[in-house]
């Protein structure tokens, strides 16, 4: 079995285009910009001082925004507020589609 790293799979698997996404603990943003360059608006999301300068100091590559902020996600809709946890390396990838991006 060939062996593919997590964003080969998340590009040949998720039909980006258009889609909104929410990076939560997006490091140094290199996933936001990633998926953004695969024509998804992404909104990355990160707590740490120095990831956010790394973060803040690269060109972007389209609309996609960096953001500091502690993984929570409030919509200001009753019970659609997001909390988004690590898993293994792949960090919170949540998916927008009904919630405008932010500006």
């Amino acid at each position: 079995m060939e062996r593919r790293r997590n964003h080969e799979v998340i590009v040949k698997t998720l039909a980006l285009p258009g889609k909104r996404v929410i990076d939560v603990g997006c490091g140094d943003g290199t996933l936001v910009r990633l998926l953004a360059s695969h024509g998804a608006h992404v909104l990355g999301v990160e707590c740490s001082p120095r990831q956010l300068a790394k973060a803040w100091a690269q060109t972007p590559v389209t609309d996609e925004r960096i953001i500091e902020g502690i993984g929570q996600l409030k919509t200001g809709q009753p019970g659609n507020d997001f909390t988004a946890e690590s898993q293994g390396g792949l960090v919170g990838l949540v998916g927008l589609a009904e919630f405008p991006l932010v500006q």
